[in-house]
């Protein structure tokens, strides 16, 4: 079969079984870029060694490392499509493995500490950006729960203080929230908004604004308020495996990168009072 001919035919079944508009765009802009740079004219002749010359090809334009991995997600979810809807006879992407190194600690650069965090709460713009402000940094939801477009609306129940939101690979999980988050909600729904209300890049925009307002010089995004959550749960004493399940982590080394925090900071003190 054609490999474009392939791909828009496997697009329209993942449509018709409900996969998001966010998904199957991704998935089309990395299949056929990967198609694009084979040349090669049948989906069947596609493997993983071109998935693989593809990756170094995106390494040489100067690509970072965390968008060629979801690159290679996009391509590796499209690939295990064809073969789920008889398309090609077997995934040749099963195959393909990426080795880089794993995270292995969280940097003072990639999170705000309490200062900061008011500080930025006080100067943020208008409702919208300041309730999905809150949001992030008091549960730690991911930025497709926290911002549009997304994969399905949270359930709010604001009486109980918790939403169910989906998330990666279509999972659901319950996330908690205080009554900050309850108020900050509550004056959005009040001015007549939903939530989300910002697209992701409008929002990590008005983020960068206002860390440059009040002289922040971090980068701030909606990742860097989701490991504010983090971070700032471990100064609070939150055990490393309650962590764990409010990030909605499957893997707890994904966790561990948040293990020292309270020991940086500790010594932090010290050295401002000490020398």
């Amino acid at each position: 079969m054609k490999a474009n001919e392939a791909l828009e035919k496997v697009l329209n079944n993942l449509i018709a079984e409900g996969k998001s508009k966010h998904t199957i765009k991704a998935y089309r802009k990395a299949a056929r870029n990967l198609i694009l740079h084979t040349q090669k004219e049948n989906i069947e002749d596609i493997n993983d060694q071109d998935l693989r010359d593809f990756v170094v090809y995106l390494t040489n334009q100067g690509w970072k490392e965390n968008a060629i991995n979801k690159v290679v997600s996009h391509i590796k979810g499209t690939w295990k499509a064809l073969e789920l809807f008889e398309m090609i006879p077997k995934n040749p992407m099963k195959k393909f493995r990426r080795k880089f190194a794993k995270k292995t600690v969280i940097t003072e650069n990639e999170w705000l500490t309490f200062d900061e965090t008011e500080k930025m709460k006080q100067n943020l713009p208008n409702t919208k950006a300041k309730a999905t402000f809150i949001v992030g940094v008091r549960t730690g939801v991911r930025a497709e729960t926290l911002t549009n477009p997304q994969r399905k609306k949270p359930i709010i129940d604001l009486e109980n203080k918790k939403m169910i939101v989906t998330e990666k690979y279509d999972k659901t999980r319950i996330v908690y929230f205080n009554d900050e988050v309850k108020e900050a909600l509550k004056s959005l729904f009040d001015a007549g908004y939903g939530f989300p209300c910002l697209h992701r890049n409008t929002f990590n925009k008005i983020l960068q604004e206002t860390a440059k307002k009040i002289g922040l010089n971090k980068p701030v995004t909606c990742l860097t308020l989701r490991h504010t959550f983090a971070c700032q749960s471990r100064l609070k004493g939150i055990d490393i495996v309650d962590l764990r399940d409010l990030m909605g982590h499957e893997d707890i080394s994904m966790t561990l990168i948040y293990a020292a925090v309270g020991a940086t900071e500790i010594e932090k003190s010290y050295r401002r009072i000490w020398g």
